[in-house]
């Protein structure tokens, strides 16, 4: 599903065919018999029906995204008179990009990063003529730290402080020992002799074991982290700011971000929304957004294509300065193609080197939404002969422990999971339950609140449902049709609708929707017997020998039928 453009048809569609069933209950009952029902329309298309809605699903939302470019201007308001003026004008959008990334909770900050040692390992795990090396944590939550190396001038004028992103997958032992093999793509400048650096931990996609469940690290921080409004990208802000609070503390110190794939992504919104970063470099990732939906489900963000693409989220860095650049980043597939990964969970998910030309024409999109406040600020640059093949630290492995930090993220959000009813409370108050009148006035809210900020809703209107029906089986005790109903523009819902043979001329009777679940065909789960007895098969069936007029709408979550669009 492509979740990040904040919109699902799906229930839309249920909604429109649970209203339909009174349409067809009006229908004349005498005339079961008949190809297709009194009043409507025939179905003639041929084709499989799951692989129709699959196709007309996918073109309908890779329409939806299309559009979205033209349409995100209506949510910013930019002010171009100075840039003061320009700065206030976006902070709505900046809170908006915080708050869908999981942005949202105080950071507790601290004086200074903490040294990580063993009685076996020194803090200082290497150095050199002009720095040396120390592995860190900082308090980012009362409950997670984050951890890194702080690569540290031996020269007391430090000028500027960087924050060095890698990419998911390459830690900053790997960055730090300069092998060709890593650098050839990974993307790695030291410092200077007036420069501090700190590469914090990105985690991986690597697979962990916790008790039966079997999914990369980001994704599994993703899954339980995404339902409470929280994201794995949100996190790693969070480290970053939580440095920017500790460095700012001396007011003078310039701070740049960068980073290489996903650490270009966090070095991306990290100086989106925090105006005291003074620049960023964001290498291979910076491209046309269109295709998200086929990136790591870690990258997917709710509603984030409504509002912006990569060049809506620069304008929020301008004036500051934003280079971009390529580099050589490694291509990925998931799941892993290999026996072992084969065994376990995990959704699909495929990264590939940017198109130069897509690159440079986002960049030149970004340009164009400020040239009124005429600032030089955005840039393609090459970076490969900045790039440093010697660099001269030899550091100790290890000290840092990604399955430490994954650890700590989880619990934290599990504590948010715990104190969620809390939360969920406090939101409630304005609801009035002092009388049924009072809750119909105040509960409209909170519906509208969870169709728009929860569930998802397109703007658009519904169609007319103009329902096509078709006979499929005729049956001793009951008759089932085909139906198809118009949603949106180029996107209609399916169903199998059963009428009891019982139903009388005038008759009206209970009418029940009953819905599969996950993996599953309707026709085959819910409306035929099971030669083994399961009691979940033909479950409308059953309610329709016992005096209703029951529908199963077909959903969409035959994963086996799927396009990676989907």
């Amino acid at each position: 599903m492509k979740c990040h453009l904040k919109k699902m048809f799906y229930f839309a569609g249920i909604f429109v065919m649970t209203i339909s069933v009174s349409v067809f209950l009006a229908m004349s009952a005498f005339a079961q018999h008949a190809q297709q029902l009194p009043g409507t329309k025939p179905i003639e298309w041929t084709e499989n029906y799951f692989e129709r809605n699959n196709r007309l699903i996918t073109e309908f939302l890779d329409k939806k995204i299309a559009e979205s470019e033209l349409l995100r201007e209506k949510y910013w308001n930019r002010d171009f008179s100075d840039s003061d003026a320009y700065q206030n004008s976006v902070s709505k959008n900046r809170e908006r990009l915080k708050f869908i990334t999981g942005v949202r909770d105080p950071r507790v900050g601290f004086d200074s990063p903490e040294l990580i040692c063993t009685l076996n390992q020194s803090a200082m795990v290497a150095e050199n003529e002009t720095h040396s090396v120390f592995a860190v944590r900082w308090n980012v939550f009362d409950d997670f730290s984050a951890e890194g190396f702080l690569i540290k001038p031996k020269s007391e004028n430090i000028t500027k402080t960087i924050i060095h992103l890698p990419q998911a997958g390459i830690t900053p032992e790997e960055l730090l020992t300069g092998k060709d093999e890593v650098l050839q793509k990974n993307w790695f400048t030291p410092p200077s002799k007036e420069e501090q650096m700190i590469i914090p931990f990105i985690v991986s996609r690597n697979w962990g074991q916790y008790k039966r469940v079997q999914l990369p690290y980001r994704e599994f921080i993703y899954r339980q982290a995404y339902q409470l409004g929280r994201h794995i990208i949100g996190y790693e802000i969070q480290e970053v700011l939580a440095l920017v609070d500790w460095l700012k503390k001396t007011p003078e110190m310039k701070i740049r971000v960068q980073g290489q794939g996903d650490g270009g992504l966090s070095a991306l919104y990290s100086a989106a929304v925090d105006t005291r970063i003074d620049e960023a470099i964001v290498v291979d990732y910076f491209e046309k957004r269109d295709r998200l939906c086929d990136e790591p489900i870690d990258r997917n963000v709710f509603g984030l294509l409504n509002e912006f693409g990569d060049a809506e989220i620069a304008t929020l860095i301008c004036p500051r300065k934003l280079r971009i650049a390529s580099y050589n980043a490694p291509e990925l597939m998931l799941p892993f193609n290999d026996p072992w990964h084969s065994k376990y969970g995990g959704a699909p998910g495929k990264l590939k080197k940017l198109n130069p030309e897509t690159v440079k024409a986002e960049v030149e999109r970004a340009k164009k939404i400020v040239a009124p406040l005429n600032v030089d600020w955005i840039k393609v640059t090459e970076i490969e002969k900045e790039t440093s093949s010697s660099v001269k630290f030899s550091v100790a492995q290890n000290i840092l422990n990604e399955q430490r930090i994954v650890k700590q993220l989880e619990n934290h959000t599990q504590r948010l999971l715990k104190e969620s009813v809390l939360t969920r409370r406090e939101f409630w108050e304005k609801l009035n339950t002092s009388s049924p009148q009072k809750i119909a006035e105040t509960i409209e809210w909170y519906r509208n609140y969870f169709s728009k900020n929860v569930v998802g809703e397109f703007e658009e209107s519904l169609l007319p449902i103009n329902p096509r029906t078709r006979l499929l089986k005729d049956c001793e005790t009951y008759t089932i049709y085909e139906v198809e109903l118009d949603v949106y523009e180029g996107l209609t819902a399916f169903g199998f609708l059963l009428i009891p043979k019982t139903l009388q001329e005038g008759q009206k009777l209970p009418a029940v929707v009953g819905q599969h679940g996950l993996e599953v065909d309707a026709k085959e789960h819910i409306i035929e017997f099971d030669p083994k007895g399961n009691m979940q098969y033909a479950m409308i069936t059953k309610l329709c020998n016992g005096g209703y007029v029951t529908f199963a709408p077909q959903g969409i979550f035959k994963l086996s039928l799927q396009s990676a669009s989907t």
